[in-house]
């Protein structure tokens, strides 16, 4: 698993956007999830909703993506390329959640 050296900003929207998986898929945890990532889309709205500016969330989404916590246009669905949060930032996430 990669180790994330995220900011507490970066930290608080991986958060976020694995809650929301978590949340869509039907899932407590991620183990749960089946390895599939289209079980695993995510969108910068979903920082919008939970609060970032629209420039923050834009801002925010760049910094997740050359980190490798998110793969922008990783897949394309219905000819709209589609977002995913990594199965590492996923599998970070939850670690950092048992370990609080």
């Amino acid at each position: 698993m990669t180790n994330f050296n995220l900011t507490e900003n970066e930290a608080k929207a991986v958060a976020v956007l694995s809650k929301e998986v978590l949340f869509q898929t039907g899932a407590d945890t991620f183990s749960e999830i089946a390895e599939d990532e289209l079980y695993l889309i995510v969108e910068p709205s979903m920082l919008v909703d939970a609060g970032w500016s629209v420039s923050e969330a834009a801002g925010t989404w760049g910094a997740l993506e050359a980190k490798w916590a998110i793969e922008i246009g990783a897949d394309r669905i219905n000819g709209f390329d589609i977002d995913v949060i990594t199965a590492d930032a996923m599998a970070w996430n939850e670690l950092q959640r048992n370990a609080a």
